[in-house]
């Protein structure tokens, strides 16, 4: 239960999109495409690995730099108890942000589109079909999705209210049901909850969404407007509607006029949240989703993307400062 799986999937996603991770490789990317490879095969066992029945953490509070290396020690055994078989089955991959709700749990937002994104990786890595160890993880990770959406009024439909992080666990289980859907890999005993899922999920993200546009998990304000959260959400809506779901033509371009109010014409670089105006080392880790979403609707053009792209190698650097 840390960031590593997420980041593992995140990373692992990334590299499947490139052309040599699905063997159209040329002789110079040989030697780069076996890299690749390896890296792809490592990151699907991490992930497998780290599947776990989530328990509630203990307050860490402040740990003198003495008693440190005593407190990981135990904390990963904790880990490691958690991923092993026992009497409930390891679901999920949850998210560890510093937000937590009542006595201190991980919201079920970050439970829920933590679970999806691993599940995603797992899915589009090559040979997943034959892997039954990898199909028997996203299944149990899909039960664990629908039975939180289902269930948990937490997830529930509404306004935006305060720090809310339910948009995640929408938008990302919205993103993985469409996948599996799509490539059909929908489990048969469950293929009937996913489609009746599919629009509650878009409804969800319809009601949740901010006054003038877009989504944003923290900021409250009509004009609120993130980037890094409304540029996924809106090619997920894309992939809904092009299966034929009915997504509102208002929800769309009310997000795609927030996205265009928060980009820098001049640098292409975009603010944390709404229009405001940052440098391209700031914005490098959310411009390039931003840029692709509107492209997809028209809004953009491919010079305009390039230039997403290369401001996050550009700013590599800075990254690390």
């Amino acid at each position: 239960m840390c960031h590593r799986p997420l980041f593992t999937g995140l990373v692992l996603a990334v590299a499947l999109s490139l052309p040599h991770a699905w063997g159209q490789e040329t002789a110079e990317s040989t030697s780069q495409g076996e890299q690749s490879k390896t890296a792809i095969e490592e990151g699907v066992r991490l992930l497998l690995s780290y599947q776990e029945r989530y328990r509630m953490d203990r307050p860490v509070g402040r740990i003198p730099d003495d008693q440190l290396k005593e407190w990981q020690a135990k904390e990963s055994a904790r880990l490691e108890k958690a991923r092993k078989p026992g009497k409930r089955p390891a679901q999920e991959w949850p998210y560890e942000g510093v937000y937590r709700v009542g006595m201190g749990s991980i919201p079920s937002g970050y439970r829920v589109g933590g679970t999806a994104i691993v599940c995603e990786a797992l899915v589009r890595a090559p040979g997943y079909r034959g892997d039954t160890e990898r199909v028997a993880a996203v299944d149990r990770g899909l039960a664990f999705i629908l039975g939180r959406l289902e269930s948990d009024e937490s997830l529930a439909p509404g306004p935006k209210q305060g720090y809310d992080v339910r948009g995640w666990a929408h938008a990302y289980g919205l993103n993985l049901l469409l996948i599996l859907r799509k490539e059909n890999l929908v489990p048969k005993d469950q293929a009937e909850a996913v489609e009746k899922m599919i629009p509650h999920l878009i409804h969800c993200l319809e009601v949740n969404a901010l006054e003038n546009g877009g989504w944003n998990y923290a900021g409250d304000g009509p004009n609120q407007c993130s980037p890094f959260m409304t540029g996924p959400t809106l090619l997920f809506l894309y992939e809904a509607r092009a299966q034929g779901f009915e997504v509102p033509e208002e929800l769309v371009s009310k997000a795609l006029n927030a996205l265009e109010k928060g980009r820098d014409s001049k640098t292409g670089a975009y603010g944390y949240a709404g229009p405001r105006r940052e440098k391209m080392a700031a914005s490098s880790g959310r411009a390039a989703v931003a840029e692709l979403a509107l492209l997809r609707a028209g809004k953009s053009d491919p010079d305009r993307l390039r230039m997403a792209v290369m401001g996050f190698f550009d700013n590599w650097d800075e990254l690390f400062a």
